[in-house]
């Protein structure tokens, strides 16, 4: 046979191997001895005989320590409740260290807690009396993998099974739970105010009044209008124009026109380009540097549909023949390069219209009888805007169409119109005559793109305006009016920086003598402000976390009495009861030894899992001192 090498030598046996039945471990100690050799460990020593507890200390303790965990938890999501919407502050510091360590530190305490009261059960049961299989899951399912393996190997008790796994699963769940118990937020302040913004009304303070008013005030509403158009490209798409007002949106771009009348609320959808209706926007007065807040204002913008736009070469609009002057001859000579000439005007019994006509007449080249003649329509939009401001940024939400005042609206306003039709050929010219005869002006090159980088008035360079699209024609045309038109009147209020003293802004009069006095609109506000941070408690995972803690504390209360009510050594489960009443690993060891202390007591001893039949053709696998086994092969059957 060969020799082991470890110090031992089986002594032979009459039988291939030797069942012993079970009984005092002295006793069956005959069935097969070890040899100790003088190189080999020392036979551990048998202990004497004594009473089994039911309590031994140093398990109880630890049982204790462990109940503690849970209490530990739910102290914690009790202390992210009580500091929910409260300033940052020491406490909240730890707790926010202790929430850091809990992913780690609640796996590893649920695990052995839920772990314990399964192997306590089990035993509980096992000495009154227990199902082989029901024994096993308990004692086996010592985490989610094994309850799960249990579950498919042993099957049947279906609902147990999946309970088990269940409370397993709790575990991750109560980790995350921790995790993300409190979290830091911004503290908000609230606080009334008032905002104004200029109201509809002050058109009526324009300056296309009449001839003088509008040369008088050129330089104030020209400046703004030319501004606007050459740096339209650094504000296209935003919210506010250069000087902080606020734009509205065109709300015919953004419903249905059969919509548009019924006076329903309209999202703003800034995941794409915005049709404002106008590069300039409107004035508002107390807009807190810091803070949100919301509110609504009603303004009114004019709507601009183009249906013709053609090419004419034989024009004598802008010429002085012997038929007499053509209609845009007076602008040319002051430099003008286009006209604009309003429809006829509706009669009183149609004051219940709402559109207006005109059309354009712009040079295309050098000499001045080619021309694109463009024919449109124009209607007043009161609009109710839903703004939303951060900071001073502002941009509107929502908005829908209101109705118009008709009887103002073609009493005063509509006047007014006509009269900037005259001016707007000249607002980028002014009074001098210069190369503008020889170009475009400013308005017809933005007219025909407003997004290209162009140099105004260059000589030779000419718009073509009947080559555009009639819708693209009809938006850009819908904005250039619109920004025009707002800088004609109370320009002042456009350039920002407004004093925050609002009795400034009552009892408004034009520039001119007997003009109407204005307010302007009042709007109240709640601003809310950041005021620091503060502690945001998720409510729910802090009732999760508790929950799931009081299970643990209630799977370790029970434990403790489990521990407490059984006599039986925690022998299951432990590969030192492999040696219990074991024929092959007779070691002489008390019976009242749990595993761990018996594993202790052995801890020098070689053992091996190997065949125990070593003289016969068929092997026998068994648990036994390594002395007395013959690892095992591949070419060998066993039994």
């Amino acid at each position: 046979m060969p020799s082991t090498g470890l110090g031992y030598q089986p002594v032979k046996r009459h039988s291939d191997y030797d069942l012993a039945a079970v009984g005092d471990e002295q006793t069956r100690s005959s069935s097969i001895s070890t040899q100790k050799l003088s190189n080999g460990p020392a036979k551990p020593s048998a202990q004497a005989p004594q009473r089994l507890r039911v309590v031994q200390f140093f398990p109880f303790f630890i049982q204790i320590l462990l109940t503690i965990f849970p209490v530990l938890f739910i102290a914690l999501a009790a202390t992210a409740v009580s500091l929910d919407k409260k300033p940052i502050s020491r406490t909240g510091r730890a707790v926010q260290h202790a929430i850091s360590l809990s992913p780690t530190i609640f796996p590893i305490a649920f695990a052995a807690i839920i772990g314990k009261f399964f192997r306590a059960l089990g035993l509980f049961w096992a000495e009154r009396g227990i199902k082989l299989g029901l024994l096993e899951r308990l004692i086996g399912s010592q985490s989610l993998f094994a309850a799960i393996e249990r579950q498919v190997y042993l099957r049947g008790q279906y609902l147990l099974g999946i309970l088990m796994i269940l409370l397993w699963a709790l575990s991750p769940l109560g980790g995350q739970s921790a995790l993300r118990l409190l979290q830091v937020s911004p503290r908000l302040a609230s606080a009334n105010a008032t905002i104004r913004y200029l109201p509809i009304g002050a058109s009526d303070l324009t300056a296309m009044k009449g001839a003088s008013d509008a040369t008088f005030r050129w330089p104030s509403y020209a400046s703004i209008y030319m501004t606007a158009l050459t740096a339209s490209h650094i504000q296209r798409n935003s919210g506010q124009d250069l000087f902080g007002n606020v734009r509205i949106p065109s709300v015919d771009s953004l419903t249905r026109p059969l919509a548009i009348g019924d006076g329903s609320w309209t999202t703003v959808n800034y995941s794409q380009e915005i049709p404002y209706s106008s590069m300039l926007g409107i004035p508002v007065v107390g807009i807190p540097v810091t803070g949100n807040l919301s509110f609504n204002i009603v303004s009114r913008y004019l709507a601009i549909d183009c249906n013709t736009a053609i090419h004419v070469t034989n024009s004598t609009v802008f010429q002085n023949t012997s038929a007499g002057e053509g209609a845009g001859f007076w602008t040319y000579y002051r430099g003008g390069s286009f006209i604009i000439q309003r429809g006829g005007s509706p009669s009183p019994a149609l004051a219940n219209v709402t559109i207006a006509s005109f059309n354009m007449t712009s040079i295309n080249g050098p000499g001045p009888d080619d021309v694109s003649f463009v024919n449109c329509s124009m209607e007043p939009r009161d609009v109710e805007s839903s703004i939303f401001c951060s900071d001073q940024s502002c941009q509107v939400t929502a908005m829908r169409n209101l109705t118009v005042d008709l009887s103002s609206w073609w009493s005063t306003d509509f006047p007014y119109i006509s009269t900037s039709f005259i001016y707007l050929p000249l607002t980028t010219v002014g009074v001098v005559h210069h190369g503008s005869l020889m170009a475009s002006s400013l308005t017809e090159m933005w007219l025909q793109d407003p997004n290209s980088s162009y140099v105004a008035e260059v000589f030779g360079k000419f718009a073509n305006l009947s080559q555009l699209p009639l819708p693209t024609l009809s938006r850009n045309l819908e904005v250039l009016y619109n920004t025009y038109w707002q800088s004609t009147y109370e320009a002042r209020y456009l350039f920002g920086n407004l004093s925050t003293d609002m009795s400034l802004y009552d009892n408004i009069s034009g520039a001119i003598f007997g003009e109407p006095v204005i307010d302007f609109n009042i709007s109240q506000v709640i601003i809310t402000r950041s005021d620091g941070k503060k502690y945001a408690c998720n409510m729910t995972f802090a009732a999760l976390l508790m929950f799931i803690s009081c299970l643990l504390f209630l799977a370790g209360m029970t434990s403790l009495v489990l521990l407490s009510m059984t006599l039986a050594p925690d022998i299951l489960g432990y590969v030192s009861s492999y040696t219990r009443d074991n024929p092959f690993a007779a070691l002489d060891q008390a019976s009242y030894l749990d595993g761990l202390e018996r594993a202790r007591a052995m801890r020098e001893m070689r053992v091996t899992l190997g065949d125990v039949n070593i003289g016969c053709e068929t092997g026998h696998v068994a648990f036994a001192v390594t002395a007395g086994v013959q690892r095992l092969r591949k070419d060998r059957v066993y039994d």
